[in-house]
């Protein structure tokens, strides 16, 4: 493996991880805020960066590779 490769590896494993980790707090935040009956603006707001950062991180993730 060159180092280009490495670092690649690297990066798209560290992608991995921090979408894993996104992927567990925004929905239970979302849970949080409708279960404590917070205002629907929050939950939607959550809702939103949710599909946006998942949209994003699939069609980067499909065009990088």
């Amino acid at each position: 493996m060159t180092v280009e490769e490495i670092v690649k590896a690297d990066w798209i494993r560290k992608n991995r991880l921090m979408a894993l980790g996104y992927s567990v707090s925004i929905p239970a935040a979302i849970l949080y805020s409708v279960l404590n009956g917070e205002h629907p603006l929050k939950v939607w707001i959550y809702s939103v960066s949710y599909a946006v950062f998942l949209s994003l991180y699939f069609i980067l993730h499909v065009r990088l590779k």
